[in-house]
């Protein structure tokens, strides 16, 4: 189990699994095993691709 003492890592660790798992369900695959599907994922969600993938998720 991975503890978080800082709210704002801890709201990123938690919105990243939970759009992870959306990947995984919509895909079919893991997010942490692919990412280059993963962050295409996020690019088709976001609709741009100029973001890092931690900004992207943040924009989720």
């Amino acid at each position: 189990m991975t503890y978080y003492v800082d709210k704002i890592l801890q709201k990123d660790a938690i919105t990243a699994e939970t759009i992870g798992q959306q990947f995984n369900e919509t895909i079919g695959k893991d997010y942490l095993k692919n990412d280059t599907d993963y962050s295409a994922y996020l690019v088709n969600k976001i609709g741009n691709d100029y973001l890092s993938t931690s900004d992207m998720i943040n924009v989720l």
